[in-house]
């Protein structure tokens, strides 16, 4: 038997029940903390990415000539689509996925 020591004695099985009770409720805000931890860490890394890139934008952005260390620095990938003819033209989908911030588009 659980013990009260301001009104005597908790039944077992209402101890019991409490107890489980505790515990789910200590899991699931554990839970929810690790989540809320991971999503405050993410976004931390998210806002470090954005300051850096824009430390390096702002090194480069009076440059009349880009270079392949530049490229290498500012972009992960260009992604160059198909070829189409729309209204008589040639036209291509280009996206460029810079370092640190992803496509902006």
């Amino acid at each position: 038997m659980c013990e009260d020591k301001v009104k005597g004695v908790i039944p077992e099985d209402v101890c019991a029940r409490l107890i489980s009770q505790y515990e789910a409720e200590r899991r699931e805000q554990s839970e929810q903390a690790k989540y809320l931890n991971e999503q405050i860490e993410s976004s931390q890394m998210e806002e470090d990415n954005a300051l850096e890139w824009a430390d390096i934008i702002r090194q480069y952005r009076d440059i009349e000539t880009v270079s392949r260390d530049i490229l290498a620095k500012l972009i992960n990938k260009i992604e160059v689509g198909e070829r189409k003819i729309i209204d008589g033209q040639k036209q291509r989908e280009i996206r460029i996925h810079y370092k640190f911030v992803g496509y902006i588009g």
